[in-house]
């Protein structure tokens, strides 16, 4: 009887086996995965080109380039139910590039990008974490999920990079909020993640986001490395959400009440001195939803207003830690305001605050002075005017959510029609501003693109932004 050569029919089998798994696989098909080998594949992410006819981000990407990117981290952690999951299996990132420019009141300014390539990682279930226009390699010293959660959360990775050359106003601070962010900065922070992903080292590459060339990046063979998410485009998009005043005007009785006795309109005059905001959320989460770990800190624009307003349950639902935030108001004298007229916009950079115990409110705050009648001395009564951004019982409500969500703009109008009860004489307590006031109507407007994300320029064409 003739030996049979096992080596060889071993090998066979083998070669056979490999080459069925490699055949089998399709866009349609769990990939196999070779587990407990350190041999590294890659990964490729395109954020949706605007030469592929796709938004980086909900925003309009021509209107001062507010969907730009500039910088990118990518980090990769061992999905639930992996061996160390949790711990982070890759990292990539761009950096901040500049280039020179001529005819502008800058000298340099920041390339866009759109791509990162050839992110190393292992074989297994992952899940990927995506942060563009954050500061420069921001998280490289991360080494597992909850870190990165952690340093997520604080507001300076919200901040911004100052531009790279020389600027008309070099001293300009640089918060995420604030009345006059320049447009020469980076973008705000926008965000994106996908869980659960299959990565395959049989393949030396594979690609997320290519919507073209079955899903692979131009001059790379449409049957080459594996695309885990077929051609679907990648979005990212904004952390913040931002509100604004558009118009607030007064529409007052022929009399209003001081020290107990009425003041006929032509004794009295007004003015607007200041707008600011309370129940703000100052840290975010990466993700909508849950997010073990995380603490919602809160913050107010103006402590004399905040104080006033949490004294004698005035309004019962502010948050009783939260702390002063100097971007979260706005000093102004003006008897009316109207976006499209005066110099400067009345608007806001918020986080996420979908919580109905501590909802996110804008105050206006109104001086009456008046001669008084009692002892003929000059005096000035302060009245505040607080409204919910979006909350459930708005009369004018567009919006298919309440209070305040990430990547929204909240456009909001308000017409005074009282002296209202928050004011510095005899204040009448009010347990909750989910009560209706009647010495003030809203008209409110939730969109994505309503008014421009970033700059100081407020276009009175609105359908610029639809």
């Amino acid at each position: 009887m003739e030996k049979m050569n096992i080596k060889k029919h071993i090998n066979l089998l083998v070669i056979i086996l490999a080459g069925t798994l490699m055949y089998s696989c399709s866009d349609d098909e769990t990939i196999p995965v070779v587990d407990g080998s350190k041999q590294q594949t890659s990964l490729s992410i395109l954020l949706n080109a605007s030469q592929q006819g796709r938004e980086k981000s909900a925003g309009n990407q021509d209107k001062d380039a507010e969907s730009k990117v500039y910088s990118l981290e990518v980090l990769i952690f061992k999905s639930a139910g992996e061996r160390e999951e949790g711990t982070k299996d890759g990292y990539g990132y761009v950096i901040r590039k500049t280039r020179d420019v001529v005819n502008e009141t800058y000298d340099k300014e920041y390339i866009e990008i759109d791509t990162i390539k050839d992110i190393k990682l292992t074989a297994g279930k992952r899940d990927i974490y995506v942060i563009a226009n954050a500061p420069d390699k921001y998280f490289s010293s991360v080494e597992n999920i909850q870190q990165f959660l952690e340093k997520y959360e604080n507001l300076s990775t919200q901040g911004r990079s100052p531009h790279p050359g020389n600027v008309t106003n070099p001293d300009e601070e640089l918060p995420i909020g604030g009345l006059n962010p320049s447009d020469l900065k980076t973008n705000l922070t926008m965000c994106n993640f996908i869980t659960d992903v299959q990565f395959n080292n049989l393949y030396d590459h594979h690609y997320i986001g290519f919507t073209d060339n079955n899903g692979r990046p131009d001059g790379v063979n449409q049957n080459d490395g594996w695309t885990p998410k077929g051609t679907q485009p990648f979005y990212i998009e904004r952390l913040a959400a931002r509100v604004a005043i558009e118009k607030i005007e007064f529409e007052l009785p022929t009399e209003l009440p001081f020290e107990g006795t009425t003041y006929k309109s032509d004794d009295y005059t007004y003015h607007i001195d200041s707008i600011f905001l309370m129940n703000v959320k100052t840290t975010s989460k990466f993700a909508a939803g849950t997010q073990p770990g995380f603490v919602e800190k809160f913050g107010h624009g103006c402590d004399a207003g905040y104080s006033f307003l949490m004294n004698q349950g005035r309004i019962t639902d502010l948050h009783a830690q939260s702390l002063y935030t100097d971007f979260l108001e706005e000093a102004i004298t003006t008897p009316n305001y109207d976006i499209n007229e005066n110099a400067t916009p009345l608007w806001f950079y918020t986080f996420e605050n979908e919580d109905s115990n501590y909802p996110t409110y804008f105050v206006i705050g109104v001086r009456y002075n008046f001669m008084s009648s009692q002892d003929n001395i000059a005096k000035t009564v302060k009245s505040y005017y607080a409204v919910e951004v979006n909350a459930p019982t708005s009369t004018s409500k567009t919006a298919d959510h309440d209070y305040i969500k990430r990547n929204y703009q909240y456009k909001i109008s308000a017409k005074i029609k009282g002296l209202g009860s928050l004011y510095g004489e005899n204040p009448v307590p009010l347990k909750s501003l989910q009560t209706a006031n009647q010495d003030i109507e809203i008209t409110e407007t939730v969109g994505r693109n309503l008014f421009p994300w970033t700059g100081d320029t407020y276009s009175q064409n609105t359908n610029d932004y639809e």
